[in-house]
């Protein structure tokens, strides 16, 4: 019957692990991999990275080292965007991602207001890592609200802190009065001005 014959290959099988017994065939020396072979040294330096990044915004905190508002090492035009908000935020007051996020245009190309804001006065964002708002403050640029986390840290959090967002994409807070439900929450403020600016248009055709 050939090689399919199941006695053939029972023969064939014995026969190679014969010669392995003896020597005849060898594998070579085994090797014993790096718990990270399969990963590359990414994650650790992501880790290395990012324990170097927390330790210096913590020694920063413990001494009150924390950048203040109007820090000389931004210029006048992004501190002219910037309002102090009721909880400490920065609010970043210019323009806006699709996502709600600040951004401005620097050496020629659109960047986040809060990693500007970050990088310039805290240090340089580790390749492989994010920025996480521990205000949920989408729109604040206040380095003393910003960590630096993996991106698995900062999507987990995203999703536990989905009910702990206190304000709206334009910074106006939810409070109970500015707050519509229906059945979503809405920034009450920004239905009243998108509707006053749909109103004025239309007056004006």
């Amino acid at each position: 019957m050939g090689s399919r014959d199941p006695q053939h290959r029972r023969g064939t099988l014995e026969r190679t692990f014969d010669a392995i017994r003896t020597g005849a065939i060898s594998f070579g020396p085994a090797e014993n991999p790096s718990p990270n072979a399969d990963l590359g040294e990414q994650p650790q330096r992501n880790a290395a990275a990012l324990a170097e990044a927390q330790g210096t915004q913590s020694r920063q905190a413990s001494a009150n080292e924390l950048p203040a508002y109007g820090d000389p090492r931004l210029p006048s035009r992004f501190w002219a965007k910037v309002v102090i908000g009721p909880s400490g935020c920065w609010v970043w007051a210019g323009g806006r991602t699709g996502r709600g996020y600040g951004q401005l245009r620097s050496g020629g190309v659109q960047v986040g207001a809060h990693r500007l804001a970050y990088e310039a006065l805290c240090g340089p964002i580790p390749d492989g890592l994010v920025i996480d708002h521990l205000c949920r403050n989408k729109v604040c640029v206040n380095p003393a609200h910003l960590e630096v986390v993996t991106g698995a840290e900062n999507t987990r959090r995203g999703c536990l802190g989905v009910l702990r967002v206190t304000h709206c994409p334009r910074g106006h807070e939810y409070t109970e009065a500015n707050t519509i439900r229906d059945p979503k929450r809405r920034c009450r403020e920004c239905t009243v001005a998108r509707r006053k600016a749909r109103w004025a248009t239309e007056v004006g055709r």
